[in-house]
């Protein structure tokens, strides 16, 4: 077995999610754009692209072996392959789906109106693939998944099964009961607000930064 540690983010809900947490603690207009580590003003070190739902710093599970990073977006072949190397070059293995204007639109509107995130189910099967195909050839010691989706549980249960694998949910409790069963079928949660409160601060007009995200 590998002694590495594989991180599997599930894009979208990480990106919404985190931009509500953000919000609730700096405003309705506060961007996770805005976004830097306590005393870092260098851009660099957090990636930010709102068509392809991609936030991430490079606090996020720092050290781990690999980072595959899932999500989709509208748009053309071109926007799609320069966010893909966006995500490179930070680093996280991207995959990126097309959809079709229409089914974002509809999620979004849902996202709004009735406070759900649906994710593209491409994404949510993509993701669970590799996860499974990584600890059935038992690549990783341990699993980070980024997520604060539910529907997770079963895969996280399967993960787990095959050997002595420790999985980490990375979400955000406020999405989540007491008795979720996200929370009880891995082996520690974690809750991000709390990491955006204390490990980040808002970068202010007055406080120029160096570098910049999308």
């Amino acid at each position: 077995m590998d002694d590495g540690i594989f991180v599997f983010i599930d894009g979208e809900s990480h990106y919404h999610r985190s931009e509500e947490a953000w919000q609730s603690l700096h405003g309705p207009s506060a961007s996770l754009a805005d976004l830097r580590p306590r005393g870092q003003l260098d851009g660099r070190l957090v990636l930010v692209e709102r068509r392809t739902k991609v936030f991430w710093t490079k606090r996020m599970s720092a050290g781990a072996k690999r980072y595959f990073y899932l999500t989709a977006c509208t748009g053309d072949d071109g926007a799609v392959r320069a966010a893909m190397q966006q995500m490179r070059d930070f680093d996280l293995e991207p995959t990126v789906f097309k959809e079709h204007s229409s089914l974002a639109k509809q999620r979004d509107a849902t996202r709004r109106t009735a406070y759900l995130i649906e994710t593209a189910k491409r994404v949510d099967i993509a993701l669970v693939v590799l996860m499974l195909k990584a600890a059935r050839e038992r690549q990783f010691r341990e699993c980070h998944l980024y997520t604060s989706d539910v529907d997770f549980a079963p895969a996280i249960e399967a993960v787990r099964a095959m050997g002595a694998f420790r999985v980490t949910v990375f979400g955000y409790d406020n999405g989540l009961g007491d008795k979720s069963e996200l929370r009880l079928v891995c082996d520690q949660f974690v809750d991000l607000a709390s990491s955006l409160r204390d490990d980040y601060e808002l970068i202010t007009p007055d406080r120029p930064q160096v570098g910049g995200a999308s």
